[in-house]
């Protein structure tokens, strides 16, 4: 029976709260700071597409627009009506020319967005402390010679790349020799509008510790050359993996004795591929063909299994079950069913999981996701970062078969299963 993916359409909406942005602590000077002292330059800012909201702007502005915030120098609009802005139900974007060799970049940045928003599938307000998406918000560095980069920017009082409400200094670090051109800010909401107070280059080493999430890192892995794959089964007892050979893997990933597929019947009964009768097996140049028949007393069914290598490194598998009885079956089906992949250790056994923002872990946890939105991309799959090589899985399906994702880690290995209801 086929089933077609069921469709759900979530709106994200937004509820607005009015708030104050309160100035930050700060010292004021009678000029502009001279260009390069103690490394820092200060950039004049242009107008902007929209006029700031009120919430925008400080609660208190500064008797003098020469201001210095924790020891950075900025050099603010005339007036509070002068801050360029982006618009609040517009999605803007606010460039600023900067010219410079910079080894970071300061940012006086106003931002005024909702506190709450709702989302339409459950009705519930959501709250909204902090921005981290670039689909909401980057800024953009357009360095000298037409490459560009975009950011969060990070914000030291929180060690993280995080735009809250309101008016804080944020920091973008460069890689030594980067000149700047442009900045643009990108404002990609409809329901937010933010500002800049000023924006200061500083070429000497930077005034603001990097984010503390630390990424994770491995030294550079020579990659493997390309060689052929074997995928090898077990029909000594049903059907079972067996294993993953090939020069990439420098050897075989094991998977001995591991059912290839089950079937979980309606009664709650488990029937696994081991346990299973292989009638016939054939092997030639076309792959692995292999017959299969169980029956219990009271079911009868007949399987036909393949696996058909398509190139150096792919095998195509494919399963066939029929009811071969008289009495009626009804059983959610699990293929392919992996389970117990691990590498050298479980440290290095890795995996990718293609759902919605994807997951790149080694923590053990199962991810179950249906098709569709939740799950959107038909690639998963596990890798060794110290081998530089992995295995993919990847659904052939041109039809929509309904399905759900079961990826990640069980006791320090791999498990992947497609789940297809009856």
């Amino acid at each position: 029976m086929k089933f077609r993916t069921m469709i759900f359409t979530i709106l994200l909406g937004a509820v607005g709260v009015s708030f104050g942005a309160e100035m930050p602590a700060h010292q004021t000077r009678t000029q502009a700071w001279p260009v390069g002292q103690g490394g820092f330059t200060t950039v004049k800012l242009p107008s902007g597409p929209a006029a700031p909201t009120d919430a925008m702007k400080p609660d208190t502005w500064p008797a003098s627009r020469y201001v210095t915030i924790d020891k950075v120098p900025f050099d603010f609009p005339a007036n509070a009506g002068a801050m360029p802005a982006t618009g609040m139900q517009t999605e803007d974007a606010l460039e600023v020319e900067v010219f410079g060799e910079a080894r970071e970049v300061l940012i006086l940045f106003s931002a005024d967005f909702p506190r709450e928003e709702l989302i339409a599938f459950n009705g519930n307000p959501t709250e909204l402390t902090w921005l981290f998406e670039p689909e909401r918000l980057t800024v953009e560095l357009v360095y000298e010679g037409g490459l560009s980069d975009h950011f969060i920017p990070m914000n030291p009082a929180l060690g993280r790349h995080f735009i809250e409400h309101g008016i804080q200094v944020y920091s973008i670090r460069l890689s030594e020799g980067k000149r700047v051109a442009r900045l643009v800010l990108h404002d990609n909401m409809k329901s937010a509008a933010f500002g800049l107070l000023g924006v200061t280059l500083n070429t000497g080493d930077p005034i603001y510790p990097d984010s503390t999430v630390s990424p994770i890192w491995y030294p550079p892995v020579p990659k493997p050359p390309v060689s052929d794959a074997t995928v090898r089964f077990d029909t000594d007892s049903g059907l079972a993996w067996e294993g993953i050979e090939s020069a990439m893997l420098d050897g075989t990933v094991s998977l001995s004795g591991q059912p290839v597929f089950h079937l979980k019947l309606e009664d709650g009964a488990e029937i696994a591929s081991t346990d299973w009768t292989v009638d016939s097996k054939e092997t030639s140049e076309d792959g692995l063909r292999v017959r299969l028949s169980y029956s219990d007393g009271e079911r009868s069914l007949r399987g036909l299994f393949t696996a058909e290598p398509i190139s150096r490194i792919e095998t195509k598998l494919a399963l066939e079950v029929t009811n071969a009885g008289s009495t009626s079956v009804t059983a959610t089906l699990f293929f392919p069913e992996v389970s117990g992949l691990s590498f050298d250790s479980p440290e290095d056994t890795w995996y990718f999981c293609g759902r919605r923002g994807g997951v790149i872990s080694n923590v053990s946890k199962m991810w179950h996701d249906r098709i569709g939105e939740d799950h959107a991309l038909q690639v998963d799959g596990f890798f060794s970062p110290a081998r530089g090589v992995g295995l993919a899985f990847m659904p052939r399906d041109l039809t929509e078969l309904f399905r759900v994702y079961h990826v990640g880690k069980e006791s320090g290995a791999g498990r992947y299963s497609l789940e297809y209801s009856p």
